[in-house]
C-alpha cells in the first residue's frame, strides 16, 4: 500500500476514536447584562458541537453537564467532582476567559497528571504575558494565542481544537501500534 493510503487509514481510524473530552470555559448568563459572557458561551458551544461531530464516537462535555454530573453529584463538593472529571478526562480543552475556568486551571495546572492533558486557548495579548500568568502558561505548554478575528470567525472551534484532539487520537493510535 502507498503512504497516502496508509496515513489516510490512520485518520479514518482517528476519527472514530472513543475519547472522553472536557471542556472548561465561560457559563451561561442568566442576565442580558452578561452579552458578552454569552457570546463567550456560545463559542464554548461551538467547540463542544464541532468536535461531537468530528468524534462521534467521543464522550464531549462541560463540567456542568448533567450528563456528567450525575456520576459526580453525590460527592457533594463542586472540587472533588472536577477533581473526578479531569482524572478520567483523555482532554482538556480550556478557555480561560471567565473567573471559573481561570479557578479550574489556578487549581489544576500543578497536577503533573491533568497539566499533560490540558489545553489552554487565550487571547494572544495574555499568551506573551510576563509574571505568574507566563510562569503558569509556561508549565502547561499547550497554550495556545488566538487573535479577536480567530475568536469571531471560530476557526478556534472549527480548526484549532479538531487539530488537538486528532493528534491525540493519532497519537493513541501509534502507541497501540508499538
Amino acid at each position: 500500500m502507498s503512504w497516502g493510503h496508509d496515513l489516510s487509514e490512520l485518520e479514518r481510524k482517528a476519527a472514530s476514536a472513543k475519547l472522553k473530552i472536557l471542556i472548561w470555559g465561560p457559563g451561561k448568563s442568566p442576565c442580558d447584562a452578561g452579552r458578552m459572557e454569552n457570546r463567550r458561551y456560545r463559542k464554548r458551544l461551538k467547540i463542544r458541537d464541532t468536535l461531537r461531530k468530528a468524534y462521534p464516537n467521543s464522550e464531549v462535555y462541560f463540567s456542568e453537564d448533567e450528563a456528567l454530573r450525575k456520576h459526580t453529584r453525590h460527592l457533594g463538593s463542586l472540587m472533588l467532582e472536577e477533581e473526578m472529571h479531569t482524572r478520567t478526562a483523555d482532554c482538556i480543552l480550556a478557555l480561560p476567559i471567565s473567573r471559573d475556568s481561570e479557578l479550574e486551571i489556578d487549581h489544576f495546572w500543578t497536577k503533573p497528571e491533568i497539566a499533560r492533558k490540558l489545553y489552554a486557548f487565550v487571547p494572544k495579548r495574555f499568551s506573551r504575558a510576563n509574571g505568574l500568568v507566563r510562569v503558569v502558561y509556561k508549565e502547561l505548554k499547550s497554550v495556545y494565542g488566538y487573535t479577536d478575528a480567530e475568536f469571531s470567525d471560530c476557526s478556534l472551534a472549527t480548526v484549532k481544537c479538531v487539530q488537538i484532539v486528532r493528534s491525540i487520537c493519532v497519537a493513541r493510535l501509534l502507541a497501540l501500534d508499538s
